[in-house]
C-alpha cells in the first residue's frame, strides 16, 4: 500500500495579496487508501492559498513503478482542480528505478503551462539563466505522456 504525506506552508485559505501563484509540495509515497482524508485536506488548502490563477506543482511517482499511487493521486487532483485542470508532466532521473517519474499539476484558472503561447519568453529565459537540460522542446514533450499512462489516467 501506498501512503503520501503532503506538507503545505501556506496559510490555510490565503486571498487577495496574501495568496500564491505557485506552490510546490513534495508528495511523499507512504498510504494514500489509509491517509486519503489528509492528502485530501492537504491538496485542498494548497487549492485554497492559490491565487486564481495559479498552480500546484506536487512531485507524484513513477507510472511505472507505483500506478495505484499515480492514478489516485492525479484523481485527487481532478477531484478538486477539474480534470482538464490536473495534467501531468513526466520527467526521466537515470537514478530512479525506473526513469521515468512525474510532476502533477492542479491549474486554477486558465493559466495553464501546456498552453504557453510566447515561446520567446521561454527561450530568452532559457538563455538568461544559461539553463542546459530545459528548453521550449522540453517544456512541452514533458506533457506528452505515452499511451499506459493515458489508461491510467481514465482509470
Amino acid at each position: 500500500t501506498t501512503t503520501y504525506t503532503l506538507t503545505v506552508t501556506a496559510n490555510n485559505g490565503c486571498v487577495g495579496s496574501d495568496a500564491m501563484e505557485v506552490v510546490v509540495g513534495g508528495v511523499i509515497p507512504t498510504n494514500l487508501t489509509l491517509q486519503g482524508i489528509t492528502i485530501l485536506s492537504g491538496v485542498t488548502n494548497c487549492y485554497n492559498a492559490l491565487k486564481e490563477e495559479g498552480i500546484l506543482v506536487a512531485q507524484g511517482e513513477s507510472p511505472k513503478f507505483n500506478e495505484k499511487a499515480f492514478s489516485e493521486l492525479n484523481h485527487t487532483l481532478q477531484g478538486i482542480f477539474g480534470e482538464n485542470n490536473a495534467p501531468v508532466g513526466l520527467f526521466f532521473v537515470p537514478t530512479y528505478p525506473t526513469g521515468m517519474w512525474s510532476f502533477q499539476y492542479g491549474i486554477k484558472g486558465n493559466c495553464h503551462p501546456k498552453n504557453v503561447q510566447n515561446v520567446d519568453e521561454i527561450r530568452q529565459f532559457v538563455a538568461d539563466q544559461g539553463l542546459r537540460y530545459y528548453n521550449e522542446d522540453i517544456h512541452f514533450a514533458t506533457f506528452a505522456t505515452p499511451n499506459f499512462v493515458k489508461t491510467l489516467l481514465r482509470k
